[in-house]
């Protein structure tokens, strides 16, 4: 369930009565933004690393309760020292723009990790509607009575800011239903209580799913902001070519696989013959999944300006990334005789 946690926060369609959408509350947030919360024996640390128009990163950092008391260190002072006993360390990269995890980086391996598009519940929570939650249809502290007016106070969830406990905090409750699917929140209700008195902090203090068989609470223990790490910046794949070169009717198709946070491509094809080269604009198209995609190329350009009979290779680049030059594994002799369909 810790998986669904993240994905509640990434984005969601707008929410009704002016509200910001949940996308809309991370993009005025800030970096530095963090909350940490508590599930069963497991502290988590979410925190905003960068936010701009196109991507927001999160960074999340999880360790056992107990371990974390024995550390005897504010938040702050057990990240400087690089979280000392932690579990788990990930950085997740959100396109704003397409609404889908386009990377997740383990610092705690150093590796990628396995974006499993199965588990990809952005495009679907877009989709839902939140609702604002009256203060008549909130939970209330005490046992209800026979009276008309309900006079019990709201509860409310601890508030909690660099350790420091707010008094009387106030909060706005959203809520939304997830649709019958093959999910683990197939079905369930969703609440989210939001600091009223903070719009523009983007985490949620209180979150609550429930359905017919179960309920799911994560408190947020504590929050604040001008919170960093000592990670870094988090690194990036390279594209890689992953079939050969193609021809249907006037267009050349090279078919490649790019992390989707690359949207612009320049492709080199280098003559093995004559050791010259000649650089083409190229127009990318997706294919079957997310990260596929083809670069197209005019057939007539080619027969311009490569010779016939040479062999070349293709070198793909990255406007704005010098540090990328990709060799494709192919070596392919112009004019290339196979064609497909697009």
């Amino acid at each position: 369930m810790k998986k669904i946690f993240i994905i509640l926060f990434l984005c969601a369609a707008p929410l009704v009565w002016g509200e910001p959408s949940l996308k809309e509350r991370f993009t005025s947030g800030q970096k530095g933004d963090f909350i940490v919360t508590k599930q069963s024996d497991l502290y988590s640390i979410l925190l905003i690393k960068s936010i701009s128009e196109h991507f927001l990163t999160l960074e999340e950092i999880c360790v056992p309760v107990e371990t974390y008391k024995t550390q005897n260190l504010s938040w702050r002072d057990w990240v400087k020292k690089h979280a000392p006993g932690h579990t788990s360390w990930n950085i997740y990269q959100i396109d704003l723009h397409e609404n889908q995890l386009s990377e997740s980086f383990s610092v705690m391996h150093r590796r990628w990790n396995f974006l499993e598009q199965s588990q990809n519940f952005f495009a679907k929570l877009l989709a839902l509607p939140f609702y604002k939650v009256l203060p008549e249809k909130q939970r209330k502290i005490g046992a209800a009575s026979s009276d008309e007016i309900d006079k019990r106070a709201l509860w409310t969830p601890p508030l909690t800011i660099d350790g420091k406990s707010t008094k009387h905090p106030s909060f706005e409750v959203f809520e939304t239903t997830w649709p019958k699917d093959m999910s683990e929140l197939s079905q369930s209700a969703v609440q989210m209580y939001f600091n009223k008195n903070e719009p523009t902090f983007p985490f949620p203090y209180w979150i609550e799913i429930s359905t017919t068989h179960y309920a799911m609470r994560i408190q947020i223990v504590d929050s604040g902001r001008g919170f960093f790490t000592p990670s870094g910046e988090i690194p990036r794949r390279s594209p890689r070519f992953y079939q050969t070169t193609q021809i249907h009717e006037d267009k050349v198709i090279v078919p490649i696989l790019t992390p989707t946070y690359y949207t612009k491509f320049g492709l080199v094809a280098f003559d093995l013959t004559t050791g010259k080269s000649a650089s083409f604009i190229v127009s990318p198209k997706k294919s079957s999944s997310p990260e596929k995609l083809d670069l197209f190329l005019e057939k007539k350009e080619l027969d311009e300006r490569l010779e016939k009979g040479h062999t070349y290779k293709w070198i793909l680049t990255i406007p704005g990334h010098p540090e990328i030059s990709v060799e494709s594994d192919e070596n392919f002799t112009w004019p290339v005789k196979q064609a497909r369909k697009p």
